[in-house]
């Protein structure tokens, strides 16, 4: 089976440049990588590792939830993928609204 780094190849689905909420919805920031063997998944906000619980929830595939957000929730959100054979990352900001 041929191996593939991870990345964001053809198929793959990164975060959207700019994702706008309202505070108290639930958001999904998608991140589908390529890349065989199966990445491995990690979400940042700014420099900060989230970590899957409370409001956040990293889905099996690779998406990040975000539930009941407010607009302290509005940065710069990376999603960071991993194989034996490499590492890639894409960028999204969310921006929540109040009204």
């Amino acid at each position: 089976m041929e191996e593939i780094p991870a990345g964001f190849g053809k198929g793959s689905k990164p975060p959207r440049t700019v994702t706008n909420a309202l505070v108290g919805t639930t958001v999904l920031l998608r991140c589908n990588p390529t890349g065989i063997p199966k990445p491995s998944i990690m979400w940042e906000r700014g420099s900060l590792v989230i970590l899957s619980g409370g409001r956040f929830r990293i889905l099996p595939n690779g998406n990040l939830e975000i539930k009941n957000v407010t607009t302290l929730d509005s940065s710069l959100y990376t999603c960071v993928v991993t194989n034996r054979l490499g590492r890639a990352s894409r960028s999204g900001r969310l921006k929540v609204h109040s009204t």
